[in-house]
């Protein structure tokens, strides 16, 4: 294991009778990196969480974090791992200066409230009863708890469902602030967008198998090499013309615009330029998008979701992906 390496997973087997769970999977988690962990629902997301964190026994494999065995010593790995899991709730009458005052008296040295409060930008609702709290104050403050103890490894599940746009960017934010303090974070989450913005590998897992990990763009480029264009017309412009626009695959009308799948779109464009001045018709709005993570992950999952037989894929009991 690299001296770099804060978590590795070997081999990790854990199956519900003889459905469900996760077969044979491996990877690692290096100190300032963050790698997010995504898959449909069941896929065995929350199943290897939950075996890193000493929740569920696996069946056969190697969990190790900081050279500490996950199965020999799950309270060595718990002292050094801090966890934000899909539900936070504390007592609604306690404050986020309460709930940071409590929690550090768990360690020693106990961490300073106030300091805590200020990292994750909490400390101006720091008298403020949890029950009174938004969405996104609850999740810093539950952020400020993960990481109270100053651990090498964070697991992160889910973080910022249900946060409007402005609460998640502040979030994510948050996140990546502490990598730069040199932590390991493993980051779960079915928003694939943040993370494509903050991850700097990502594992992709279906069926309980791992399927892909790699860069994001490394993702990306295994995608087919499909270009999306949104075009906008004066005029709705006839759906058998645009078909017959060289690269065209696919033809879809949103609204008031077309979304054209193309896989040449160079000849795409020159034709649907040639095509607007045959028909007197005019572009008044033009988009050109290439294959994003989004697209690498459908890709990638729909191609390991095909039946097998030997394999059978029904989702994790109580597994609530």
């Amino acid at each position: 294991m690299a001296m770099s390496t804060v978590l590795s997973v070997r081999n990790l087997t854990k199956h519900y009778g003889s459905t469900g769970g996760v077969s044979d999977i491996s990877f690692e988690v290096d100190a300032g990196e963050i790698v997010g962990l995504l898959g449909p629902n069941g896929a065995g997301k929350t199943t290897t969480v939950e075996c890193i964190l000493g929740l569920r026994s696996p069946d056969s494999g190697q969990i190790r974090v900081n050279g500490i065995d996950a199965r020999t010593d799950p309270d060595g790995v718990r002292r050094i791992t801090g966890a934000l899991l899909q539900s936070t709730a504390l007592q609604d009458t306690m404050s986020p200066r309460d709930a940071v005052r409590l929690f550090g008296s768990f360690y020693s040295p106990a961490p300073d409230v106030a300091q805590n409060l200020a990292r994750f930008g909490i400390l101006p609702q720091a008298d403020v009863p949890f029950q009174h709290l938004s969405g996104g104050q609850r999740q810093r403050l539950a952020l400020a708890l993960a990481f109270l103890h100053n651990p090498g490894l964070v697991i992160l599940d889910e973080p910022s469902a249900g946060l409007d746009p402005a609460a998640r960017r502040d979030l994510l934010d948050c996140i990546v602030a502490e990598k730069k303090r040199n932590r390991a974070i493993l980051l779960c989450t079915h928003h694939i967008d943040e993370a494509a913005r903050i991850c700097d590998r990502v594992i992709i897992l279906d069926s309980g198998r791992l399927v892909a990990q790699g860069t994001p763009n490394s993702l990306i480029s295994r995608s087919p090499d499909t270009v999306s264009i949104q075009l906008r017309t004066s005029s709705d412009p006839d759906a058998g013309d645009l078909k017959s626009i060289p690269g065209i695959t696919d033809i879809k009308q949103a609204n008031d615009s077309f979304i054209l799948s193309s896989n040449l779109p160079n000849q795409s464009i020159q034709g649907i330029g040639i095509l607007m001045e045959k028909t007197g018709n005019c572009i008044t709005e033009l988009h050109l998008q290439g294959a994003n993570l989004e697209d690498a992950f459908m890709e990638l999952t729909s191609k390991a979701s095909s039946p097998d037989p030997a394999h059978p894929s029904n989702p994790e009991p109580k597994d609530p992906e």
